[in-house]
């Protein structure tokens, strides 16, 4: 819900998220339906208010809401039918006098209200805004909900919970983490991760005062395995965070094995794994504690921006949920749509600000049933790749074993020891012919903060710097035509031949 109320509003059906003031009616309170909520766009003049109200209706419609959009009769400044920004950004909208008139406008269907310009309408705007809150017309909680009960049916996932980030939903399962009732996590205590990997996976950890014991991956499939993550163990450790490197699944079954022996947590970073499998097993179903995934808008499906924490462990998946919204002792959802007073609740814990908007969850159940789609056609890009660059100087993918199903998230090559161009070069030389090309990732023991703060040496993790010396990722993307295959293989066949 958007909207402006002093230069502009709107409104949201099923309401529940940003504290916004409850502006529920009184003679609402014993409706059962969800409520809705309200933003205000606030700013000086030539600030961007008009632009910024633009661009969130425009993802609501995106995300296939219905919009109706108002402003003042009186204001023509720039069009009579249209809202328009000092950007000349425009968006339709229709003119009204009073608030009276607006009210009456408002069809049954509409799910997100803009108002322009809100200060040139009588007073009773504010009573309109409360009606059509109350009415439960205008949303923020139920498509949230219906998009985390969809991910966990589609995949066979007990507990789905949305954040708003893969980030995010990785560091309330830590969160989590402290309070379950074997072997709860505690400040100090050690968490594997591999060094390869992006830098939010440690980050995660450090947030929250555990210690991140940084080990090296294999060299073939970027993963981490038994080999890498069984000497680094201590009396200190308490988890392992495995991740699945550009959708390809680690062995779960060896590290579920070592992390049984060991009464350690599991929780797998899948923000590239998105569908994966490992021995016909979803990843986010194996035999683990918790998998965070990333909808990010360069992830196999994406909200923009997003994430999903799955786990089998109900007590996990309940404080996680308290987690994701400050603490707040009862679900953000219930919270808004409970005929019971919405401000009883409790603190439980420093929480965060974490929890997921309705556009973004009803972009993700249109992206959802699309994933395998995705995967498909990615899947079909590689297999061409790996056909026409095998008599290439250069080191291809690793492919999954039998049993296990990759995501295709990125295609991964590295110049061979006799190619005629190094890393570099070669980026320059496909950059030059307007090829987007780039590296996954830079290693975390050569970042500053973990180098320094940790005392991470260089050459203590040869495989993980080996790779991060000479990856490239190649373009890869559902859309991808046979022409821009064919472009690409052929830029790299000049450039790499004898």
């Amino acid at each position: 819900m958007d909207s402006r109320v002093q230069t502009d509003l709107s409104v949201r059906e099923d309401a529940s998220v940003t504290e916004a003031t409850d502006i529920r009616t009184p003679d609402a309170s014993n409706d059962q339906r969800g409520r809705g909520w309200i933003e205000v766009i606030c700013g000086s003049m030539f600030s961007g208010k008009s632009e910024e109200l633009i661009r969130r209706l425009r993802r609501a419609e995106i995300a296939r809401q219905k919009v109706q959009v108002f402003k003042p009769r009186i204001d023509d400044r720039f069009d009579d039918n249209h809202i328009v920004s000092h950007s000349r950004q425009r968006i339709l909208s229709q003119r009204v006098t009073t608030s009276a008139e607006l009210y009456g406008s408002v069809a049954p269907d509409t799910h997100v209200v803009g108002i322009d310009e809100a200060q040139f309408y009588d007073d009773g705007l504010i009573e309109v805004c409360q009606r059509l809150i109350a009415e439960g017309r205008f949303t923020m909680g139920r498509e949230v909900r219906r998009f985390e009960d969809a991910f966990a049916q589609k995949f066979g996932m007990k507990h789905a919970v949305m954040a708003n980030s893969g980030s995010s939903a990785n560091l309330i399962a830590v969160a989590a983490l402290f309070h379950v009732r074997d072997r709860p996590l505690e400040r100090g205590d050690e968490v594997i991760v591999p060094t390869y990997t992006f830098t939010a996976t440690a980050e995660v950890v450090r947030y929250l005062g555990a210690k991140p014991v940084f080990v090296d991956c294999e060299e073939d499939t970027f993963n981490v395995g038994v080999a890498q993550v069984e000497p680094a163990i201590t009396d200190r450790t308490k988890a392992i965070m495995p991740v699945h490197f550009a959708g390809l699944p680690c062995d779960m079954t060896s590290l579920g094995e070592l992390a049984r022996r060991h009464n350690l947590k599991v929780l797998d970073d899948a923000a590239h794994a998105l569908p994966t499998r490992h021995r016909g097993r979803m990843i986010g179903n194996c035999e683990t504690d918790a998998t965070a995934f990333s909808f990010y808008a360069n992830k196999t499906i994406t909200t923009g921006e997003g994430g999903m924490l799955v786990t089998k462990n109900e007590d996990l998946a309940r404080r996680a949920r308290h987690m994701r919204l400050h603490g707040i002792s009862r679900d953000v959802f219930n919270r808004f749509t409970d005929p019971k007073a919405n401000w009883e609740y409790d603190i439980i814990a420093p929480g965060f600000k974490y929890n997921m908007t309705d556009i973004a969850a009803a972009i993700g159940l249109h992206q959802l049933p699309r994933a395998e789609t995705f995967r498909t056609a990615r899947e079909a890009i590689c297999q061409a790749y790996d056909e026409r660059l095998a008599g290439l100087p250069l080191i291809l993918p690793a492919a999954e074993q039998p049993g296990d199903l990759h995501s295709r998230h990125l295609y991964i090559v590295r110049p061979a020891a006799n190619a005629r161009l190094d890393r570099m070069a070669l980026i320059a030389a496909l950059q030059e012919q307007n090829i987007g090309v780039s590296v996954h990732y830079k290693p975390l023991h050569r970042m500053t903060y973990w180098q320094e703060t940790f005392g991470l040496q260089e050459g203590a993790f040869p495989n993980a710097e080996a790779i991060g010396a000479s990856c490239i990722s190649l373009p890869l993307f559902p859309d991808m035509s046979e022409a821009e295959i064919d472009y690409v293989v052929a830029a790299l066949t000049e450039l790499l031949s004898a």
